[in-house]
């Protein structure tokens, strides 16, 4: 492409292997705002209706239906935060790798060459992602109405960006230039990384293996045999109890650490939900994110029992582990490092906006939700020479990131929740 030229693509149907934007409504519905679970019961529902205006030729009519349905009175900042948080990770899932190396290649940098994207989702949904992930320098998506920072369903005068109306406003977008081309054709490297994006069992131990069996959930466990035995010296602290470290993927982790080993684990904890708190089949206990005072409890906790932590703080959904807090280094100099792994094929068991009381249900509902559980070699404090907690919980996160091939980062519970939510990660309703 020369310069002063443009190149428009399409993202339904040409970037996006999937035609259907039915899915991408579903996410809206589950993850933003009030009354999302509703929402998407009602929008599913009607997705024989949908279908059938599809059939009838009647996209647009299918299109604005969507809208009203998934964001009638949501917040503006509710469905900002889901097309930040929630959607990149699934168009990301659904891009082609043809089309997205022709849209990559196609100018940009020195190119010259402006690149749009027309897409007759809501501009508010697809903008975020394409342009941080994307690079494009365009979004013509339909337009949403407002009121008083809620949306009403409805959408702007000019209506669905389709059909005539998608030409008509490349038209006027890329004024000026000498040539638009419109790439309606049928994994590049992508311009960021997507490490973060953004959706308890009451029973004794020997009972809830059973239950988990017979929800269909497959739990693969890998290490020596005295990391599995409840006698075992190996796995003792310098105390006369266990400390386990592993990282966090769902609020089960340490729930299954604590089935599969059958002993009675104590899990420290993080925001948990009221409701996670009351069913959680071990005990909890609420770490407050101060040093002096978690030291004293989480000392007093091993002295007390086996312990579990997860030092990350917070749940990563993608192959990365966050910083890990070096504060169990300072309680015990011996731990068990635990690598955790977890699949699903329909529902994610974390959310950063919902309720996290749901997480664990979400999860459970998968047909063939997967757990894998790593017990790794002991890290020891060697004797006569003291290395700091930091170098020891480093040393903790390499081992887990090595054992299930996930890239260590500095990144902080913080810093997940500012880019995702907005904010520190404090909620309110904890």
């Amino acid at each position: 492409m020369e310069r002063g030229e443009s190149i428009a693509f399409e993202l339904e149907g040409a970037l996006l292997a999937s035609g259907s934007l039915f899915p991408y409504f579903m996410l809206v519905c589950l993850e933003a705002g009030a009354g999302g679970p509703l929402r998407a019961v009602v929008l599913l529902l009607a997705a024989p209706l949908l279908r059938l205006l599809e059939l009838a030729g009647l996209e647009a009519a299918a299109v604005s239906a969507m809208i009203f349905l998934s964001t009638a009175g949501l917040r503006v900042d509710d469905l900002k935060a889901v097309a930040k948080a929630t959607l990149p990770k699934f168009f990301m899932e659904d891009l082609r790798r043809g089309a997205l190396r022709e849209f990559l290649n196609e100018g940009g940098g020195g190119g010259g060459a402006l690149r749009y994207v027309a897409t007759a989702l809501p501009r508010a949904m697809a903008e975020p992602f394409l342009r941080e992930y994307l690079d494009a320098d365009g979004v013509l998506g339909t337009e949403l109405r407002t009121c008083m920072g809620f949306y009403t369903g409805l959408t702007s005068a000019a209506g669905v960006m389709d059909g005539e109306r998608r030409l008509e406003a490349l038209r006027v977008a890329t004024a000026g230039t000498s040539v638009i081309t419109v790439g309606a054709r049928r994994k590049h490297p992508h311009q960021s990384p997507l490490s973060f994006y953004a959706v308890r069992l009451l029973a004794p131990r020997q009972l809830t293996i059973m239950g988990l069996a017979a929800t269909g959930m497959r739990i693969e466990i890998q290490g020596h045999q005295a990391h599995l035995d409840a006698n075992s010296t190996m796995v003792k602290g310098s105390g006369s109890h266990t400390l386990f470290v592993c990282n966090h993927r769902t609020l089960l982790d340490p729930v299954l650490v604590s089935i599969v080993l059958q002993r009675k684990l104590t899990a420290l904890t993080y925001s948990l939900s009221r409701l996670s708190e009351v069913i959680s089949p071990i005990p909890t206990v609420r770490l407050a994110r101060d040093r002096l005072q978690d030291g004293v409890k989480m000392r007093s906790l091993v002295e007390q029992g086996d312990v579990i932590v997860c030092p990350e703080g917070t749940t990563c959904r993608e192959p990365y582990l966050l910083r890990f807090s070096p504060l169990f280094a300072k309680i015990v100099s011996d731990v068990v490092p635990v690598a955790v792994t977890n699949g699903g094929s329909m529902f994610y068991g974390t959310t950063v906006r919902g309720h996290k009381c749901f997480d664990c249900f979400f999860f459970l509902m998968n047909p063939r939700p997967f757990y894998g559980l790593r017990f790794l070699e002991k890290v020891v404090q060697p004797h006569g020479r003291q290395r700091s907690e930091y170098d020891v919980a480093n040393e903790v996160q390499r081992s887990i990131g090595q054992s299930i091939g996930f890239e260590c980062t500095n990144l902080t519970r913080k810093d997940k929740y500012r880019i995702l939510a907005g904010n520190d990660g404090l909620d309110p309703r904890m």
